[in-house]
């Protein structure tokens, strides 16, 4: 099988629904649990080169789902953003509601989801639009978000819904060490919300990279996995 190619397998869940995931790199690697954001899908990978993964001996595995945020809980202290509209944030606390109005605005990326880089590149800072201007990168989120949006819109618009609503549990009661990993220019989830969940984690450390956006992934892949797995990867 070509290295370009992902592993993917299904199974059947208890309530009847279908779980599918890719796989990236050494079957018998360290395994990386990569959860996505939306509209992306099992099919994002976080490198140009797949083969960096088996170099890595890592074994990436993506599982489908509607994807979740970088930004902290709404039960936390965090300025709104100015173009939240308010009706927005008065829905803020009942999700199903806040999907409801979310997802007419989400029904024009399904039409040709191929094109969300294009636009990404116009939307994004300069560190971001060289980043997707790469033809490998580009390839991997057209074919991702496309993906993610094979089904409709809307669990799109009720994945973003879910946004505002609380975790369920403190960010105090985490013990377990966290890494964030910011770009300082990131204009899809800014840089002060991670630098509040950093701060409020009992232990995390903040790893905030200077003028780089919010795929800052593809050029730091390897030092990210490297921390995640505490060993040194090849270059």
């Amino acid at each position: 099988m070509d290295d370009d190619t992902p592993r993917e397998s299904r199974l059947t869940l208890p309530d009847g629904r279908t779980l599918a995931w890719a796989e990236h790199g050494n079957p018998d690697g360290d395994v990386v649990l990569g959860c996505h954001g939306s509209p992306s899908s099992r099919l994002e990978r976080h490198v140009d080169d797949p083969a960096d993964y088996r170099r890595w001996g890592v074994r990436l595995v993506v599982p489908d789902r509607p994807g979740f945020g970088g930004a902290p809980p709404p039960d936390v202290p965090w300025p709104w953003p100015s173009w939240v509209p308010p009706r927005l944030r008065r829905a803020a606390t009942r999700p199903g509601a806040a999907a409801a109005l979310l997802r007419p605005a989400f029904v024009p990326l399904t039409v040709r989801p191929q094109l969300i880089p294009r636009y990404l590149q116009l939307r994004l800072n300069a560190a971001d639009r060289r980043v997707i201007g790469r033809p490998a990168v580009h390839d991997v989120l057209a074919r991702t978000f496309a993906e993610g949006l094979r089904s409709g819109a809307a669990a799109l618009a009720e994945d973003r819904a879910l946004l505002f609503r609380p975790w369920g549990f403190p960010l105090a009661s985490v013990r377990q060490h966290v890494d964030v990993w910011h770009g300082t220019q990131d204009r899809q989830v800014p840089v002060a919300l991670g630098a509040t969940m950093v701060a409020m984690l009992p232990d995390g450390t903040g790893h905030w990279f200077a003028g780089e956006g919010h795929f800052l992934v593809f050029d730091h892949a390897r030092e990210v996995y490297g921390a995640l797995l505490g060993r040194s990867l090849t270059p």
